[in-house]
Parts: C-alpha cells; structure tokens; sequence
C-alpha cells in the first residue's frame, strides 16, 4: 500500500503518529480483527480533541477503501484507528483486505 501525507491540518510528528497509528489499525484487524486498541495516555493532547477523518487507502494508484465522517464526534486519534479499520474491512465497494495487498 502507497502511503500519503496528512493535509496540513496537523503537524508533521502528530500527523506521521496518525498514519502509523493507521497502519497498525489495519494490521490488527488482519490479525486479530475488531479495532486497535489505543492508549489515549500516550497521544499528545492535540490528537485527544474531537475530529473528523476520511481514510483512504490506494493500492497501485487505485482506490482500494475510503471511509469516513464529517463530524467530530470522537478524540481524533480514534476517529482516524476506526476509519482505517472500516476502510480496510467494511467499504461496501471492494472485498476486505488481504495480507498480501497489505505488503
């Protein structure tokens, strides 16, 4: 999978945390399923107040999941772990991630 950069909506080290956090939301819902479990102790507090996130996930430069809300309802952090997860799992448009396309 093709990794891109967050708008400039974040810094650089707390938007680098949300692709990495991303990341390893998908990878557990490959091996285990169901969502990461973050530990909100560890994120930096911009990351704690509410947002919104659309995760979308390219494959070869075609769209392979997108999922997302317009409204902050929830800590941003746990928006963008939720969204990678339905991204990856639960867009009505394609089959559910596999191991190899996640390489």
């Amino acid at each position: 999978m093709e990794r891109m950069s967050l708008p400039e909506l974040v810094d650089q080290q707390d938007g680098q945390l949300l692709l990495e956090l991303a990341g390893k939301s998908i990878e557990h819902g490959l091996l285990e399923g169901g969502y990461l479990d973050v530990d909100l102790k560890t994120i930096p507090d911009s990351l704690l107040r509410p947002g919104a996130s659309f995760v979308t996930l390219s494959l070869q430069g075609q769209l392979r999941g997108c999922i997302g809300h317009l409204e902050a309802t929830q800590p941003l952090v746990q928006d963008v772990v939720e969204n990678a997860s339905l991204a990856a799992f639960s867009d009505p448009r394609f089959s559910p991630l596999t191991p190899g396309e996640f390489k």
